[in-house]
C-alpha cells in the first residue's frame, strides 16, 4: 500500500520556510494532474510501515519515540493505565512519550517524568513492574487449520528453583522490603505485616508511613547513614509499639546499585531476643508505669537521634553553606573573567566593526563623491576643458561639445590644433603663465554670435600640490549681462516709483486732513446754525402748546414736537459722527471707547476693548481715518457677521507703529472676494485698505467661511521729533 499526498502538502513541503534534510529536496514524486503525490524508494526504504493493535497485538521494544496523540481521552481509566504500561515497557530507558494537549501521564511521574506540561512530552523513567504489564495472549493456529499439539513434559529446571526459593522467602527468611532513593517500596519479602501497617486514606509507597510507632525516627536515620556512607547499618535497640507493649526490634539496611532503577536499599527488620525483665508488680498500676516508661524511652529514643540528625544536618550545612561561599566566589572570579573576556571581544568586535563601517563608508563617499562629479559635470553649463603641461586636452565637459563643438575622439589633440577664434585670444600665453605658476585675471570675451563668455583658468594640482595641467572654463554670461542691464534700469524705475509714491503719501495725509478740516467745519454748521434753529422752533413750540387749541390741533402739535426732538437729536448725533470732539481734545482711546458704547446703544453688540497702556501719539489725519476704519468694521460685523460679540486690541508695535485688531467669531468670509465692486461683497474693507495704505499703513484680513474674521490694521506713529516715519507698502490679505 502507498500513501498518497495532497497538493497542499507538497506546496507546505516546497515553502522556503520549511525545513528539509540535505537531500531529500524531492521526495515527492507524481503528477499535478492527479493531484496526488507518493513518497520516492530513498524514503520508503528508510522507514517500516505497519499495522499494530494497542490492545490485543504484542507492543514493540526499545523504542526512542512514541507518539500517541488524541487516544487516551477515549479510553477508560484502566485501560489508559495498561496502554501507559504497555509503553513503558516498549520504550528504552530515558526515551520520550508525545501525548495529545488533552491528555497526561495519568500522575504516573515515577513512570513517565514530565519535560514538557504544555506540549505533553515526556521522559521514561523508572522499570517496568512486571505484575502492572499485562501483555496480550492469542493463541496460534496453522496455516492449514489444524490445531497445534504440544506434549506434556514436566515442569523445567527454573521453575523448580524459583518455587523453591520463593518457599524459602516465605517460611524462613526475614521481614525486609527493597525500596528505591524516594522511598518508595518496590518489593516485599518475609511476614512484613509485624513491622509494616497499611495506613489510611490514599493508598502509599511511602516506607516511612507505613512501619510501626516507635521506628520511623530509626529506620529514617539508618537510611539516611546508608545513603552517604554507601555501608550496610545495623540498628539495635530500636522498640517496636506491639499488642503487649513495646518490643525491642533490630534494623539492618544494605545498600545497593540497581542500574536502570537508580540506588536501592534492602530494609531489613528482626525482632530482638532481648529477655524481658517483667517486674514483681503486676498490678494494672505497674503495667501502666511500665508502658508508660518504655514510651518515654522510646520517645528518648527519638528525640536524641533527632537531635543528632539535626546536629548532623547543622554541620553538613555548615559544610554546604561554606562550600556553595566557595563555590560562589570561584563563580564570581569567573564570571568576572569571563565578563573581562567578553568585553575584550566586545570592543574587539566593536572596532572591527567601526573598521568595517569606515572602509564601506569611504567607498560609499567615494562611489558617491564620482556620482556628484560625474552628475555635475553632466548638468553644469560651463564649458570645461582641463589641459596637460603640454597643452594637450586631457577630458572635457559635455558643454564644451554643446557650445564649442568638442568631439569624444579630441581627447589627446593639442590644444593648438583647434581655430582659438572662439576661445577670446591669449589661451596659449595663458596656459603657459598658468603652469609657470602665475595668477591670470578672468578674461571677458564676445563670440561672432554675439554670445559673452568670461573665460578663467587655474592650475591643475596633484596630490603632491604640483601644477600638472590648466584648467579652462568658459561661463556664459550672455543673460547674466542682460539681466544686469535690466536691473539697472528696475533700480532707475523703482526710485521713480518711490519718488512718487512719497509724493502721493503727503498728498493723502493733506487729504485726510482737509477732510478733517472740512468735517470738522460741516459738524460746526450742524450744532450751531441748524441746531440752534431746531432749539429756537423747539422753545417755540412748546410755549405755544401751552396756549388754549382744539385737540386735533394739540395731538398735531405734540407729534410735531416729537419729530423735532428726533431732528435735534439726529443733527446732534450726525454733528457727533462727523467730528467726535473727544478724538481731538481727549484722543483716540476715549473717543474709541464713545464708539463702543454708541455700537452696543444702537447695534446691541458687546465690544471689548484692550490697551497695552502705552502712549501712542498720532497725526490728527491718521487718528481720525483709523477712527473711521474701527468704525466701519464694527458696522460690518454688527450687519453682517450674524454674532453678539467682538474685541478690539490696540497696542504700540516695533518700528513707531500702532496695530488695532478687530476680530469677532462669526459667519467669517472669503478674502479672495474683498476686492469684488459689487457693492455688497466688500463691505467697505477696500475703502478701508486704500485709505491706509495712503497714510503709509496696511490692512491684513484673516478669514474663513464659519471661522469668525480677524482685521490687523497698521498705521504710523509719530516718531520723538514729531514726525511720521517713511511710508510704507499697503498690505494684503
Amino acid at each position: 500500500m502507498r500513501w498518497k499526498w495532497g497538493a497542499w502538502v507538497v506546496t507546505r513541503w516546497a515553502s522556503p520556510r520549511a525545513y528539509r534534510p540535505p537531500g531529500w529536496g524531492g521526495i515527492f514524486v507524481g503528477g499535478v494532474e492527479q493531484q496526488s503525490y507518493t513518497v520516492n524508494e530513498t524514503l520508503r526504504s528508510s522507514v517500516i510501515f505497519g499495522v499494530q493493535n494497542l490492545f490485543s497485538d504484542p507492543p514493540f521494544g526499545r523504542v526512542d519515540l512514541i507518539s500517541c496523540r488524541n487516544v487516551l481521552i477515549y479510553l477508560e481509566s484502566a485501560v489508559q493505565k495498561r496502554v501507559l504500561n504497555i509503553f513503558h515497557f516498549a520504550l528504552r530507558p530515558k526515551a520520550y512519550l508525545f501525548l495529545g494537549s488533552a491528555e497526561s501521564n495519568g500522575g504516573r511521574d515515577d513512570m513517565f517524568k514530565p519535560l514538557s506540561k504544555k506540549w505533553r512530552i515526556y521522559q521514561r523513567n523508572g522499570v517496568t513492574q512486571g505484575g502492572l504489564l499485562a501483555l496480550p495472549r492469542r493463541v496460534g493456529e496453522l496455516s492449514g487449520g489444524l490445531a497445534v499439539t504440544s506434549t506434556r513434559v514436566g515442569p523445567p529446571l527454573s521453575q523448580v528453583a524459583g518455587i523453591a526459593q520463593k518457599l524459602i522467602l516465605d517460611r524462613f527468611a526475614p521481614a525486609s522490603v527493597l525500596i528505591n532513593s524516594r522511598c518508595e517500596t518496590l518489593y516485599f519479602c518475609g511476614p512484613t505485616d509485624d513491622f509494616l501497617l497499611r495506613p489510611r486514606g490514599v493508598p502509599s509507597q511511602d516506607l516511612l508511613a507505613m512501619v510501626r510507632e516507635g521506628l520511623r525516627s530509626r529506620v529514617r536515620a539508618a537510611l539516611r547513614e546508608a545513603e552517604s556512607s554507601g555501608l550496610t547499618v545495623n540498628v539495635t535497640g530500636a522498640r517496636m509499639r506491639g499488642p503487649q507493649g513495646f518490643v525491642p526490634v533490630r534494623i539492618t539496611v544494605a545498600p545497593s546499585t540497581g542500574d536502570e532503577l537508580g540506588r536501592l536499599f534492602l530494609v531489613v527488620f528482626r525482632q530482638d531476643n532481648v529477655p524481658v525483665i517483667v517486674p514483681a508488680d503486676s498490678s494494672a498500676e505497674g503495667a501502666l508505669v511500665r508502658h508508660l516508661e518504655e514510651e518515654l524511652k522510646v520517645t528518648r529514643d527519638d528525640l536524641q537521634s533527632t537531635i543528632e540528625r539535626f546536629e548532623s544536618a547543622n554541620e553538613n550545612l555548615k559544610v554546604s553553606n561554606e562550600e556553595v561561599v566557595t563555590s560562589n566566589e570561584e563563580l564570581r572570579s569567573l564570571n568576572e573573567e569571563l565578563e573581562s573576556s567578553k568585553e575584550e571581544l566586545q570592543s574587539l568586535n566593536e572596532e572591527l566593526s567601526a573598521a568595517n563601517q569606515q572602509l564601506e563608508g569611504k567607498v560609499r563617499e567615494l562611489e558617491i563623491a564620482n556620482n556628484d562629479l560625474r552628475n555635475l559635470l553632466n548638468s553644469s553649463d560651463i564649458a570645461t576643458i582641463c589641459l596637460d603641461r603640454a597643452c594637450r586636452i586631457k577630458w572635457f565637459t559635455p558643454a564644451t561639445q554643446t557650445q564649442f563643438k568638442f568631439m569624444a575622439s579630441d581627447v589627446g589633440r593639442p590644444i593648438t590644433d583647434f581655430s582659438l577664434a572662439w576661445s577670446g585670444g591669449g589661451l596659449i600665453d595663458a596656459a603657459e603663465a598658468v603652469l609657470a605658476g602665475q595668477a591670470v585675471p578672468p578674461h571677458a570675451f564676445q563670440t561672432e554670435d554675439a554670445r559673452r563668455y568670461l573665460r578663467r583658468m587655474l592650475a591643475y594640482r596633484s596630490e603632491r600640490n604640483e601644477i600638472s595641467g590648466v584648467i579652462v572654463t568658459f561661463t556664459d554670461i550672455t543673460d547674466s549681462q542682460l539681466a544686469l542691464d535690466a536691473a539697472s534700469l528696475a533700480r532707475q524705475d523703482l526710485s521713480e516709483s518711490r519718488a512718487m509714491n512719497e509724493k502721493l503719501r503727503l498728498l493723502s495725509v493733506a487729504l485726510a486732513t482737509a477732510e478733517a478740516r472740512e468735517r470738522r467745519k460741516l459738524a460746526q454748521d450742524l450744532h450751531d446754525d441748524l441746531g440752534q434753529l431746531l432749539a429756537v422752533i423747539g422753545i417755540k413750540a412748546a410755549a405755544l402748546k401751552k396756549e388754549e387749541m382744539p385737540e386735533s390741533l394739540q395731538k398735531a402739535l405734540g407729534d410735531c414736537m416729537v419729530a423735532l426732538d428726533q431732528a435735534s437729536r439726529k443733527v446732534r448725533a450726525m454733528a457727533f459722527d462727523l467730528n467726535p470732539p473727544m478724538l481731538e481734545q481727549l484722543g483716540f482711546g476715549p473717543a474709541l471707547e464713545w464708539l463702543v458704547h454708541e455700537i452696543q446703544q444702537l447695534y446691541k453688540l458687546e465690544v471689548t476693548v484692550h490697551d497695552d497702556g502705552k502712549a501712542k501719539p498720532m497725526d490728527p489725519g491718521v487718528s481720525a481715518t483709523l477712527f473711521r476704519a474701527v468704525r466701519e468694521l464694527l458696522i460690518n460685523v454688527a450687519k453682517h457677521a450674524r454674532v453678539g460679540a467682538a474685541s478690539v486690541v490696540y497696542a504700540s508695535g516695533d518700528g513707531d507703529t500702532l496695530t488695532v485688531t478687530v476680530s469677532d467669531a462669526g459667519a467669517g468670509f472669503d478674502p479672495r472676494f474683498v476686492g469684488v465692486s459689487d457693492g455688497k461683497s466688500g463691505f467697505g474693507l477696500l475703502s478701508v485698505r486704500e485709505r491706509i495704505g495712503l497714510l503709509g499703513g496696511s490692512v491684513a484680513i484673516q478669514s474663513s467661511p464659519g471661522n469668525g474674521t480677524r482685521v490687523v490694521l497698521k498705521v504710523p506713529l509719530l516718531n520723538t521729533d514729531g514726525e511720521v516715519p517713511q511710508a510704507g507698502h499697503a498690505g494684503t490679505p
